[in-house]
């Protein structure tokens, strides 16, 4: 999980929309959009779910309505394992099977 701060450092109030590059991805921002009053802070979350062993990368774009946009460049390796095997691996049983026959399990 990644904090984000997000400061209105202006005299107005400031409205933002935050979206990830990708339309699917692993990262989920908690805030998609927000009100900011002047010198108001908003602390959020962005979710990563690095569901497989391999590396991510997005980006974070901030669209500030009047102002300028911002982009975080996001990213992540997973850890585990990518096989995954729904049954119990701490023991395998292929149960009764005849000489020079072909079992898969």
């Amino acid at each position: 999980m990644l904090k984000v701060s997000v400061v209105n450092n202006s005299k107005i109030k400031a409205e933002f929309h935050a979206f990830t590059r990708q339309k699917v991805s692993i990262f989920k921002p908690k805030v998609k959009h927000a009100f900011l009053e002047p010198g108001e802070k908003l602390d959020f979350d962005v979710v990563c779910n690095a569901d497989d062993a391999s590396k991510f990368n997005d980006i974070l774009h901030f669209v500030v309505k009047d102002g300028k946009d911002k982009d975080i460049i996001l990213k992540a390796r997973g850890t585990g394992s990518t096989i995954f095997c729904e049954e119990n691996l701490e023991a395998l049983d292929f149960g009764n099977i005849y000489t020079y026959k072909t079992a898969v399990k």
